[in-house]
This record gives structure tokens, C-alpha cells and sequence, in this order.
């Protein structure tokens, strides 16, 4: 999708173009569930299935219907030889793949934290899987309250924003660990949500902006393989160090985490340089 968003939308409104697929994503996130609920509630699961296997036959019929911009790239080789392209081009921009594989730092770090978060809803705001429910829908409201947000500025300075928003990213998951009742707990998760969107709508706006079309394929493949190089080993890791410290500290330290990383990445002159 990240390539094929500007074959489709001008350059003048790529930013707003990201900014819809993220809310339009977010929307459907928030709502898909409760509608699903009341449908297999009043009409079974049948329905559900059925309804769900209209909105492809949907999204089928409105994808025909875009009209991409002609290109004239051709895309030769095997596929490890466009793999190995896309490799080459990923490491030869160091804000593309200080990024990318930095990322997978931050990713790992969200994911062990959130690991704790039905432990942490439990001892320490005495709640049930609603209060979790609660948590977690707070982060959705803060992406769809982001992606409002973000599309209102124009960014000078991209990289510096980025890295803004994963320094605050990190501090507001470590003040979930720290909140001391369930409101705190609710702002401090809506934060984490609209830093997310902060981050990505300029990071993909990037990519699109900078990578040559015939690699942005590719590079997008690069970016999501880098963002869950550590995914995998995240979750047991997390639940390690939670059943060893408590929820709280895991918190904390995987927001330490992230803020550093944050921080550090404006040290480096191509992050800072990024328009």
C-alpha cells in the first residue's frame, strides 16, 4: 500500500493522502469490532462472515477503480537480485536504514512492555478484561486523534519530528507503568497512540517522497521485515521480565528504551537533515 499511495495521489497532498489511509484504518479498527459484536448478536455468525466476505468483494470493485500514473520502470532480475537492490538502496541512505533497523529496537521494547499490561490492569488497577478493553481502545482513540493532528502541519524538519514523537512515545509508555489510576493510565495510552501516528505518517510520507518508485516496493518489504526483525522474541522476553519484576518496571524500562533511542537518533546529522 505505501508504494502504490503515490501512484494515485498528487505529490502536493501525499502527507494528507497517508494521513486518511491511517485514519480510515484506525476508524475501522475502533469500530469493526463492536460491529461485528452486534451483528453476530442480533443475526449469528453467519452474517458476520458474510458481511465480512462483502467488504472484500467491496474493496476489490474500489481498488479497480483507481487509476494509477503511468510509469515506464521496469523491474528485472530474480527476485533475490531485487531483493539485494532493494538491500543496496536501503543501506545506502543512512536515515533510511539507521530507521529501519533502529526500529526494530523500539517495536521490541512496545511489545515486551505491552506484554504486562493484562498483569498490570489486574494488580494494579484492580480491573477485569473491560478496564484492558478501556487500555487498549485508548491507544486507538490517540491514532485517530493523531492522524487529525498530524495532517493539519507541514514538517520542515521530518527526521527531527520523528524522533520527537518516539522520544514522547517512550515516555508516555513509561507513564502507563507509572500511573497512579486508571484515568492517568488512559491519558498516557491515548499519547502513546497519537505518537505512533506522528511517526508514521511522516515516515512513510518520507519513503515516498525519497525512494526512486522501482525500489519503493522493495524498501517498504525492508521496512516492515527490519520493524519485526525482534518481534518474534519480544512477547517471551517480556513475560520473562515481568513474572521477574512486576508489569510496572517493564513498563518503564521499555519506555526508557524508546525515549533514548529517540533522542539518540537526533545526534545523527542525516536524521536532523531530513526535509
Amino acid at each position: 500500500m505505501q508504494a502504490i499511495i503515490p501512484e494515485v495521489v498528487p505529490a502536493a497532498v501525499l502527507v494528507q493522502g497517508n494521513v486518511l489511509r491511517s485514519f480510515s484504518r484506525q476508524a475501522g479498527l475502533l469500530v469493526g469490532p463492536v460491529f461485528a459484536g452486534v451483528l453476530i448478536g442480533t443475526a449469528g455468525p453467519a452474517a458476520a462472515f458474510g458481511f465480512n466476505a462483502l467488504t472484500f468483494f467491496v474493496s476489490f470493485v474500489a481498488v479497480n477503480a483507481m487509476r494509477a500514473k503511468a510509469t515506464t520502470a521496469q523491474v528485472t532480475g530474480s527476485i533475490l537480485s531485487q531483493i539485494g537492490a532493494g538491500l543496496r538502496f536501503t543501506f545506502s541512505l543512512t536515515w533510511l536504514w539507521a530507521t529501519i533497523f533502529g526500529f526494530a529496537l523500539v517495536v521490541a521494547a512496545y511489545i515486551a512492555a505491552w506484554t504486562g499490561l493484562p498483569i498490570l490492569v489486574r494488580d494494579t488497577f484492580a480491573g477485569n478484561a473491560t478496564i484492558f478493553g478501556l487500555v487498549t481502545g485508548a491507544t486507538g482513540f490517540g491514532e485517530l486523534l493523531g492522524a487529525l493532528i498530524v495532517g493539519q502541519f507541514r514538517y520542515r524538519r521530518v527526521g527531527v519530528v520523528m524522533y520527537l514523537y518516539t522520544a514522547l512515545f517512550g515516555l508516555a509508555l513509561a507513564g502507563i507503568g507509572v500511573s497512579p489510576n486508571l484515568l492517568a493510565a488512559l491519558a498516557f495510552a491515548a499519547i502513546t497512540g497519537t505518537c505512533l501516528v506522528g511517526f508514521e505518517v511522516p515516515w512513510v510520507s518520507a519513503l515516498q517522497r525519497y525512494v526512486p518508485r522501482e525500489y519503493l516496493g522493495r524498501v517498504s518489504s525492508v521496512d516492515m521485515f527490519g520493524g519485526s526483525l525482534l518481534a518474534p522474541v519480544a512477547p517471551v522476553v517480556g513475560g520473562a521480565m515481568v513474572a521477574a519484576f512486576g508489569p510496572s518496571p517493564v513498563f518503564v524500562a521499555g519506555g526508557a528504551i524508546i525515549a533514548l533511542f529517540g533522542l539518540a537518533g537526533l545526534a545523527l546529522p542525516a536524521i536532523r537533515r531530513l526535509e
